[in-house]
């Protein structure tokens, strides 16, 4: 159950700032809306679905497996005290207690039928400890929920939610999946990051994926540079740029990835022909990875290979 995402301190500062709309891409996309509360869970229920599918396919391939429920969690904490009131009306959030944001399409919080902004107050009779509803913007309170939640889960989860002034209660089969964390981080820059075990996208660069098997791919580079154990201590340099070479290695499992997953890799090299377009330098300036021209290249021939191989480039159902 380690998929989560928290309401970064840039769309905290962005509200608190008295801004009434998300920042709106250079081409209108049909991932976009205009209200942010509503343009961040877009953005997670596309990233839970999308990173879900993933992890559940390709679990074989990591090192470290867990328990997981399919859901996005998220608190009234989490918000600056300026708009704290705005969220936790929109997203019917309660107090401190975690709140269901978004969750994962066929996964197992989907199937148990658990509901978007359910309220979460236990887990296999264990209550959830609310987080104080005052003070600053602080992720803090979200992560000690998780844990217990982790805590709690077996392979069996009682869920008992809030869900229009009643007390429900929802079982929930959870799946062991690879244990990647996974956040949408709300900004216009278009960029996807990841560390020893955790993987960010920012929510520009989720509307900028046209159709899940971008999105799909572009995770899959991520959790490529997990498994490969190129975020390992020594593999960064000072500026937190990476050897150039494992971003080819990076595409090149991603590719394997994104395909295993019943995503097609067919379009990859067109949405690098499009953030060309719209980030030009980047055909020319490395920036800690290769210059795209160069990229697009070894994505051909690495599709080209997969596909005289055998591999089907199949589409999801």
């Amino acid at each position: 159950m380690k998929f989560f995402s928290l309401a970064s301190a840039a769309f905290i500062l962005t509200l608190a700032m008295g801004a009434s709309a998300a920042p709106a891409p250079a081409q209108p996309s049909p991932f976009y809306f205009a209200d942010p509360f509503e343009s961040l869970r877009l953005q997670d229920q596309r990233v839970a679905a999308v990173s879900f599918a993933l992890r559940r396919a390709i679990r074989d391939s990591c090192s470290s497996r867990t328990l997981d429920l399919g859901w996005t969690l998220h608190n009234a904490r989490q918000y600056a005290p300026k708009v704290r009131q705005r969220a936790q009306d929109h997203f019917r959030l309660r107090g401190g207690l975690p709140s269901v944001l978004a969750i994962a399409a066929r996964g197992p919080a989907a199937r148990g039928g658990l509901l978007i902004d359910d309220v979460v107050v236990a887990i296999n009779g264990k209550p959830i400890e609310a987080a104080a509803p005052y003070g600053p913007a602080d992720p803090a309170p979200l992560k000690r929920q998780i844990a217990m939640i982790d805590a709690a889960l077996g392979e069996v989860a009682l869920v008992d939610v809030l869900r229009e002034g009643a007390e429900v209660r929802v079982r929930i089969d959870p799946e062991r999946i690879c244990a990647f964390r996974s956040s949408v981080e709300p900004s216009a820059e278009l960029q996807a990051n990841s560390n020893a075990d955790d993987v960010s996208i920012t929510s520009g660069m989720a509307r900028f994926a046209r159709t899940d098997d971008e999105l799909a791919f572009l995770l899959a580079h991520e959790y490529a540079h997990i498994i490969l154990g190129h975020n390992a201590a020594g593999n960064i340099d000072a500026s937190g740029a990476r050897s150039i070479g494992f971003e080819f290695d990076a595409d090149r499992l991603a590719l394997s990835l994104t395909q295993r997953s019943g995503y097609r890799i067919d379009g990859v090299v067109a949405l690098f022909e499009r953030l060309g377009r719209a980030r030009p330098l980047l055909e020319i300036l490395p920036s800690g990875h290769p210059t795209l021209g160069r990229r697009r290249a070894a994505l051909r021939a690495e599709i080209e290979r997969l596909g005289k191989s055998g591999s089907r480039t199949p589409g999801r159902s």
